[in-house]
């Protein structure tokens, strides 16, 4: 018999299946299972939640994840998933001791400046070797993205100890050891024309919330007859450029001139059309200088000196340890040949192009807030770009009383397309916000329990069991914390809340979790009473209440440069066009000015030719259902001409209509009743022709309004309008007024009146 798999050899005799030791399959896999992360099977979209959201989704959220900028203050998720601080461990911008370590030396680029770059030389004190780790306050990584860093250790004298696991140095993205991308925004879900498809409206406080930093380095180039001009001195102290530390005044770096006749002080002021400007706003966080001449220049040489005292010292130091072999640290030899570089006779500085004479290195850094047209993003794949941005006074809001018995106002931070939802299949979205609502409102209510005097047991066990709904073994770990350090447990619980972990194929259903905590606490959450302000006054929703929760979002890179993954559609320049530029990207103009065309010049053409109503008609063409028998796709597929004479409908919103009939719902008027969700109570100048008129965004819808049923009004009786009859029968146009009293209608029609005369004389279209 031949030898196989089956055979023993030495006998010929087939095996027997009982050779090998018997295991218990199933066992060994559940164990087995149990000591692999769950996390790792999902990589970077572990960060969010790739088992409760559709593939496509799944696969943007992965991409973003990558285009995240940093922030400035992130905060933890209200709902994490676990890998967050794994992962950001692992990044190249996290540096911590492996062991003991000893600083041995710290080395100064610049004196007197928090932005200066510190040369760390450290020794592990448990392998003996040494590593060298530079902190730099900015880090630019490509076209004008970085961010910030902190200097963990900056209190630190040369000769003190740092136990294992001491942080040296890390980005902004770390918050008390946990690593941060994103900020909790509160979050309205509901359906007004703003917050169509992606767009969202955010308050201004949630602006200031998204600020992160934008880090560019600038090279400027002085040619062997060029210097530099004296933009920011005086007659007294010649000044070429910021230095390190300094903000850049009117966005102007410096400014070069080849040399001329024009030699004294005030010749040079004067603007040459030879002058070569370069342009940047922030704050200057480095100056590197490099040269293969003798330069005249006071202030550059000044920078050159601290380079070549920072190198020196740097080289000084780590020649030694080079020659011995065990010392191999890469960061230490990295270092050693840089300074090198730098302080060698024999070194020629040279671009791609060319050998210069002179090259200095900028490095800007600049804070970033949200604006019009940024990118944010949650953790489903949903993303959205800012839309409109409201104070933060006027937007939505909910009250409770507090443990002091004060109203307590809560301000909505951002208001998204409720329908977007399930267009997109980002199921979990509503959960995370229902999730935080009860994470809230429980914390709300353990602190009222503590007010009416209950024990700290009590109310720690119904928190214990309220995280055990979501997470079992999180509820288990809390009442042994609690056991083990009761006062800081409960401390640290009243403070800070909740903070739920819902990992990749976690085993609990939380659909049915949400379902179980909701019957099991009824009277806890409760939905909230979102007031908005109306008519100058706050007016609340009785009639339908909403989820109010928070939504974990992430700010995507969002600039108008070269090479970028995407356009802004914000303000860009002072014309308010998105750009596209060269110009730009090199510092070489203020601000933007070749804008990105997307279609409006085509439609004015188009309006030179036809009527704004026929050319309505004809977007309709485009925008119905493609499969409309009278739409464009269909045309050229059934070589069929358009009928012009008709307007295409909207198939899916009859068909929204008829299943929300199905289901016993009807369609009301959006939270504000007007359709709008402008600046409402402040006054805007609006120009009616030559006429400039202060008047609020309702009270201008209702006045062109007005004047729309007064023109009709007009045509049919075919004379004068008599306007006391044209009010009475306004009285019954309903669909008009909402729930105004007939006290405000009047007030919004003696408004009108005052108007008429300017409101004739706008152009008929």
């Amino acid at each position: 018999m031949a030898n196989n798999k089956y055979t023993n050899p030495q006998t010929d005799r087939p095996r027997k299946r009982g050779f090998y030791k018997p295991i218990n399959a199933v066992s060994e896999i559940q164990e087995r299972c149990k000591q692999v992360s769950k996390a790792s099977m999902f990589a970077i979209s572990a960060m969010g939640f790739p088992d409760k959201t559709s593939p496509v989704r799944v696969n943007m959220n992965t991409r973003q994840a990558s285009q995240r900028v940093v922030l400035e203050e992130p905060e933890p998720a209200m709902i994490y998933t676990g890998p967050e601080t794994p992962y950001g461990n692992k990044s190249s911008w996290h540096i911590e001791c492996d062991h003991d370590t000893q600083l041995i030396k710290a080395i100064r680029k610049f004196p007197n400046t928090q932005y200066s770059p510190i040369c760390y030389i450290l020794k592990d004190l448990v392998t003996g070797k040494y590593k060298c780790i530079e902190y730099v306050s900015c880090c630019h990584l490509k076209e004008k993205n970085g961010f910030k860093m902190f200097d963990r250790i900056s209190q630190k004298h040369e000769g003190d100890i740092l136990p294992a696991g001491t942080t040296i140095t890390e980005s902004t993205s770390y918050q008390g050891g946990n690593y941060c991308a994103g900020v909790n925004f509160r979050t309205l879900f509901t359906v007004i024309p703003e917050v169509t498809e992606d767009s969202i409206i955010v308050s201004d406080w949630a602006c200031e919330r998204m600020a992160y930093n934008c880090v560019d380095e600038v090279e400027v180039e002085l040619g062997e007859n060029s210097h530099m001009l004296n933009k920011h001195g005086d007659d007294k102290h010649y000044k070429a450029f910021p230095d390190v530390g300094e903000p850049i005044t009117n966005g102007l770096l410096c400014s070069m001139r080849e040399n001329s006749y024009l030699s004294t002080v005030s010749e040079a002021a004067i603007p040459h059309i030879n002058d070569k400007d370069k342009w940047a706003d922030g704050i200057v966080a480095d100056i590197e200088v490099m040269t293969n001449v003798e330069m005249e220049n006071e202030q550059l040489n000044k920078y050159m000196n601290y380079s070549r005292e920072y190198y020196s010292q740097i080289l000084a130091f780590i020649a030694p340890l080079r020659t011995d072999p065990e010392q191999d640290d890469v960061t230490l030899l990295d270092m050693f040949a840089r300074a090198q570089t730098y302080l060698s006779e024999e070194t020629k500085w040279a671009t791609k192009e060319k050998i210069i004479n002179t090259m200095i290195k900028f490095t800007i850094v600049k804070k970033m807030i949200g604006s019009k047209g940024q990118k944010i993003v949650g953790r489903h794949g949903n993303k959205s770009v800012i839309c409109k941005i409201v104070p933060r006074h006027l937007m939505p809001h909910t009250r409770y009383i507090d443990e002091d018995g004060n109203e307590v106002i809560e301000p909505i931070d951002v208001i998204s397309n409720g329908l977007a939802l399930p267009n997109r299949i980002t199921g979990f979205v509503p959960y995370e916000a229902m999730m935080t609502h009860m994470m809230v409102r429980m914390h709300r209510h353990l602190k009222w329990m503590e007010r009416q005097g209950k024990s700290r047991d009590e109310i720690f066990a119904m928190a214990a069991e309220f995280v055990g709904i979501f997470k079992p073994e999180h509820g288990d770990e809390m009442r042994e914390l609690y056991l083990d350090n009761p006062d800081i447990t409960y401390n640290d619980l009243m403070k800070n809340g909740f903070f739920i972990q819902i990992e990749p194929l976690n085993e609990v259903c939380i659909r049915d979790a949400l379902i179980e905590a909701e019957d099991k606490y009824p009277n806890i959450f409760t939905r909230d009473e979102v007031v908005v302000k109306l008519l100058h006054r706050w007016v609340p929703r009785k009639e339908q209440r909403y989820v109010i929760g928070h939504q974990y979002m992430w700010v995507l890179k969002q600039e108008s440069k070269k090479k970028m993954s995407c356009i802004s559609t914000g303000r860009t320049t002072p014309y308010d066009q998105p750009v596209k530029t060269k110009q730009f990207s090199k510092n070489l103009r203020e601000f933007s000015d070749n804008p990105v065309r997307f279609g409006e010049y085509d439609t004015y053409n188009m309006l030179a030719g036809i009527s704004a109503k026929d050319w309505a008609r004809i977007s309709t063409y485009y925008r119905g259902s493609q499969y409309e028998p009278n739409s464009v796709l269909m045309a050229h597929i059934d070589n069929k001409p358009l009928d012009i004479t008709k307007y295409n409908k909207f198939p899916q919103i009859d068909n929204l209509k008829n299943i929300l009939k199905f289901l016993g719902i009807k369609l009301t008027h959006d939270i504000y009743d007007y359709n709008t969700i402008g600046e409402l109570d402040v006054k805007e100048t609006i120009k009616f022709n030559n006429v400039d008129v202060d008047i609020s965004i309702p009270d201008l819808r209702h006045v062109l309004i007005l004047y729309s049923y007064y023109l009709n009004y007009q045509e049919y009786i075919g004379g004068v309008v008599d306007l006391n009859e044209f009010y009475q029968k306004m009285l019954g146009e309903k669909q008009v007024w909402g729930t105004l009293d007939e006290g405000e209608i009047r007030d919004k029609f003696n408004l009108f009146m005052h108007l008429i005369p300017v409101l004739k004389q706008l152009k008929e279209y």
